[in-house]
């Protein structure tokens, strides 16, 4: 999956929302994509007070997340970023 297919599901039940970290074949490694769209989707739920707690979780059953994404970490140190 390229960083910018990362993706975040959202679900809302009962004033609890479920974020849904969505890449189980890279162990949902954190890329700056996703960390992007993790704080874009927090930011609605502040926004709209649909929810009173949030539960962060990964697809998948190896992790819920390796970490960073340690390759695009590596091509950033690389690149001087």
């Amino acid at each position: 999956m390229a960083d910018n297919d990362a993706r975040v599901d959202l679900r809302i039940e009962d004033r609890v929302a479920v974020l849904t970290l969505t890449d189980p074949a890279r162990r949902n490694a954190m890329s700056l994509a996703l960390r992007e769209q993790c704080i874009a989707r927090l930011r609605e739920l502040e926004a709209g007070g649909a929810a009173d707690a949030v539960v962060i979780t990964g697809a998948g059953d190896k992790a819920f997340s390796a970490g960073a994404d340690i390759g695009e970490v590596a091509q950033r140190t690389v690149a001087g970023e």
